[in-house]
Formats: structure tokens, C-alpha cells, sequence
């Protein structure tokens, strides 16, 4: 698609053509994220587009290893456990060292 230019409005707001909408698959009312990234460059997108670029960009950071939803609270239950212990052992009190705590 060709560039389209859009004039902004004294109020900040700009209208985004006919076209545009369509080809996005935009309706009135529909929410969009819009993020200013380097150089002035500004991008709007769906939520729906956000949540696939963040889900391919933990794809590309983390390949197949990315955790599942049990496997990560799993994981922040230990860190806590971890941080709860270490807590108690600065204000002098008696820690057990066993995993049982993890709930």
C-alpha cells in the first residue's frame, strides 16, 4: 500500500481514510495501541496485532523455551519463597530450607 497522508487536527486527533480502516479491519469505537518508537516514527495497532507482536518477539528471545502459564507461576511462587526466606533471616528469625513452603 502507497503511503496515505493525514493532516493532524489543532486538537492532536487525525482521521484515518476509508481505506485504511478497511484494509486494518477497523470499526468506530474499535481501541488502538499506539506506540512512538526512534526517530518520530509512530505506529497504531490493534490490540490484537500488539499481542501477536509480543508473542512472536518472546518467540524470538526465547524460542520453545517459553514458559507455560503453571511453569511460570510455578517459578515466581519459588522467587517469592525465596525472598520471603531471605527476609527472615535478616530479622534473625529460624528459616526451614525446604521446598515444602512452595505451595
Amino acid at each position: 500500500m502507497n503511503p496515505i497522508w493525514v493532516r493532524l487536527a489543532e486538537n492532536g486527533r487525525i482521521g484515518l481514510p476509508a481505506t485504511v480502516r478497511k484494509q486494518a479491519g477497523l470499526a468506530k469505537g474499535d481501541q488502538l495501541v499506539v506506540r512512538v518508537e526512534e526517530e518520530g516514527v509512530v505506529t497504531l495497532m490493534t490490540g490484537e496485532a500488539a499481542v501477536r507482536r509480543a508473542q512472536r518477539l518472546a518467540r524470538e528471545l526465547l524460542g520453545d523455551a517459553i514458559p507455560t502459564v503453571d511453569e511460570f507461576l510455578a517459578e515466581r511462587r519459588e522467587e517469592v519463597a525465596r525472598e520471603e526466606r531471605k527476609m527472615r533471616e535478616l530479622h534473625g528469625e529460624t528459616v526451614a530450607d525446604s521446598a515444602d513452603e512452595v505451595a
